[in-house]
């Protein structure tokens, strides 16, 4: 069994069935041909009738279903299909974008159209297919501009981006979009966008530099400022920090000492003078310069050192004098009381131990050509005199005298006798000539800063008697008998004749014998005479002289 349905809907089909279902046909008024097939399955049967428009106004398609009864009450099912093939004309309606292929011809039309076709089909039945084409077209665009810093694009916004070292930046992009008919288009974007800018350019150079940006040439340092627009109309500034370092002669003036050396590059110089080095620059921009060196040649600035001290106080006093303005005191050992006066020309100090003082002078605070004079100061002790002498009294038996130093905290000392210069001795002599009855000696003891004087009194007693030999009464001279005597303190004389008669006598060295007796002259022969005496240093000594005198007339 089958049937053919050619350009039917699902719609048609249904409604043609249900009306089928609902109608029974009388197979033989019909005009059809009617064609007899394999039976189907036994208490069945099936007819198929086909035809073209005519046989149903309503040009479809149905089948039914009899039930019969035969001779031996056996129910058959007869099926009848019958089958409309239509001759029809058909319009395909088409709107559609850009292009369409219809099947009919299986041609594509890319504008809208109308086309008829006309075709037989299998069934013999003629058909016409008509189509009535309405094209629309998708759309394309492309634009392009340029913009500074930012630019606005079918609501899309469109930054020159940060940090970007181009000078241009450029964009493409495509934005896909629906035309007013309907079809799918695009919008093509190809944008240039260029900054409105400032930028700093820091530069060094030698003698002269050249900006880029404007072309200026300049020739010293300085800040600069251009505000021009770029080629492309974007407002922009540009800054210069410039830095010119010129090819040029420097020139330094400085000054060593004499009997020093200045060292000026690779040489070392021992006189002043002007001298001159080609060089370059150490540090970038490597300048090509020449540096002139004006030397002088100092003299080490003069010092002079006072120094004066006071033994009362046991202070020093410590004056120094330069020229140059720049001058300190230092001590070795330090000494904290020279803090507040290190720069004082006159200082006063007392140091507990030996210190040795510095005068540094100089011609600036730093080591230009410094001078230093020294002095050591020790510290103040006042001597003490003391004469040690032996014997305390000088007389013709011991007329020499022993002196000796015992002062204490003396370097040195100076003996006087009488005021006059003696010796420099620590134990000197001296030896009296009985010139006189008394000596003073003077000790004056010395150290580096004080004296001190201790002196002794000592008498000098001559204790040697004077006796003549002989007298000559009748005579202008040596007419007495007259004995003199230095320290006798007690004298007592007796003068003997031949005979032992006593002819004189006195108890004071004052007196003397005329060479008489009772009034007259005695003969001329040797008289005895005894002394007995003591003197001014032994007083309690009793001494005795004897002897004769020889009287001449």
């Amino acid at each position: 069994m089958y049937f053919c349905i050619r350009n039917m809907t699902l719609k048609k089909m249904y409604i043609v069935c249900q009306w089928l279902l609902s109608t029974t046909v009388s197979l033989w008024a019909s005009p059809l041909t009617a064609t007899a097939l394999q039976p189907p399955p036994p208490y069945s049967d099936t007819i198929v009738v086909q035809g073209c428009d005519s046989v149903w106004s309503h040009n479809t398609f149905f089948f039914a279903d009899t039930l019969l009864s035969d001779s031996i009450n056996t129910d058959t099912i007869l099926y009848t299909f019958v089958v409309v093939h239509p001759s029809y004309l058909r319009v395909d309606s088409v709107n559609v974008c850009d292009n369409y292929t219809w099947l009919e011809t299986g041609f594509t039309y890319y504008a809208s159209t109308q086309k008829t076709v006309t075709r037989t089909s299998i069934d013999g039945c003629d058909s016409i297919c008509q189509l009535v084409l309405n094209l629309r077209h998708s759309t394309t665009s492309s634009n392009e501009f340029s913009g500074c810093d930012s630019a606005t694009w079918e609501g899309l916004l469109f930054y020159y981006p940060y940090g970007s070292t181009s000078y241009a930046f450029v964009i493409d992009t495509t934005l896909s979009l629906t035309n007013a008919q309907g079809c799918d288009g695009s919008k093509s974007l190809h944008l240039t966008l260029y900054p409105s800018y400032q930028d700093t350019l820091s530069a060094t150079s030698c003698d002269e530099y050249t900006w880029q940006r404007t072309g200026q040439t300049f020739h010293t340092s300085g800040f600069f400022r251009q505000d021009l627009p770029t080629t492309h109309g974007c407002d922009s500034s540009s800054i210069l920090i410039l830095t010119i370092v010129h090819s040029y002669v420097h020139e330094i003036r400085d000054s060593f000492c004499i009997g020093s050396t200045y060292q000026f590059y690779d040489r070392t110089l021992t006189h002043g003078g002007s001298y001159h080095q080609d060089y370059v620059s150490a540090v970038w921009p490597y300048c090509d310069s020449i540096e002139v060196l004006i030397l002088y040649q100092l003299q080490r600035p003069q010092i002079t050192i006072e120094h004066s001290f006071d033994c009362d106080s046991l202070k020093h006093y410590i004056g120094a004098g330069t020229p140059v303005s720049y001058h300190r005191w230092s001590a070795e050992p330090p000494d904290p009381r020279l803090d507040e006066h290190v720069s004082d020309f006159w200082i006063r100090v007392n140091p507990t131990v030996p210190t040795v003082y510095t005068f540094y002078a100089d011609y600036k605070e730093e080591e230009t050509c410094p001078s230093s004079k020294q002095i050591t100061i020790l510290p103040i002790t006042r001597p003490k005199a003391v004469i040690e002498s032996e014997p305390s009294v000088l007389t013709p038996k011991r007329p020499m005298l022993t002196l000796r130093d015992r002062s204490s905290n003396a370097s040195w000392r100076e003996w006087f006798i009488d005021d006059q210069f003696f010796s420099y001795a620590v134990a000197p002599t001296y030896t009296t000539n009985f010139s006189s009855d008394s000596i003073t000696i003077l000790l004056v003891a010395h150290n580096d800063f004080c004296t001190d004087s201790d002196s002794v009194y000592i008498r000098v007693i001559n204790e040697t008697l004077w006796i003549p030999n002989a007298i000559t009464p009748n005579q202008l001279t040596n007419n007495r008998f007259v004995i003199q005597g230095d320290g006798i303190a007690s004298f007592s004389i007796d003068i003997y004749d031949r005979r032992g008669i006593q002819i004189f006598h006195s108890n004071n060295i004052e007196d003397s014998w005329d060479g008489t007796y009772g009034g007259e002259l005695v003969a001329p022969c040797n008289y005895m005479y005894y002394i007995t005496y003591t003197t001014e240093a032994q007083p309690r000594t009793i001494l005795r002289r004897r002897g004769a005198v020889l009287v001449i007339r």
